[in-house]
């Protein structure tokens, strides 16, 4: 769904994995998936804040869970944003636009902002936006 709204999207297994590509590749944001075997999304953030100091990427936490003790784990770890699952189109592109994205291609309003997916379990996505 990302890639739709024009982003370049790099896949992660795992938390472990994700801090790994933060060290050898530069992402200007990063839709992290809080629940992930090996290495939470919450440490990750926590380990990639630690490494890159005032130039790491903003962070978006995906996750079922939406009570506000959920959000604030979240934000507590260092993430800047949250978006519950099950993800929509609608609340990707207002994720990318909170983050000040407000270029995006126009054409991402006209599709159907009820499209969902069910991103893996084991998901942590990096995109690069344009």
């Amino acid at each position: 769904m990302l890639e739709k709204l024009g982003c370049r999207v790099d896949v992660a297994a795992d938390g472990a994995e994700a801090v790994d590509m933060t060290t050898r590749f530069t992402y200007e944001m990063i839709f992290m998936d809080v629940q992930m075997p090996h290495m939470d999304g919450l440490e990750a953030t926590r380990r990639i804040r630690a490494h890159a100091g005032s130039h790491a990427p903003r962070i978006v936490a995906m996750t079922a869970n939406a009570m506000q003790e959920d959000r604030q784990m979240c934000y507590d770890a260092g993430m800047d944003d949250f978006v519950a699952k099950p993800i929509l189109l609608g609340t990707l592109r207002d994720a990318l636009r909170r983050a000040g994205h407000a270029t995006l291609p126009h054409h991402i309003d006209r599709f159907p902002m009820e499209l969902t997916t069910e991103l893996p379990t084991r998901t942590h996505v990096a995109a690069s936006v344009p």
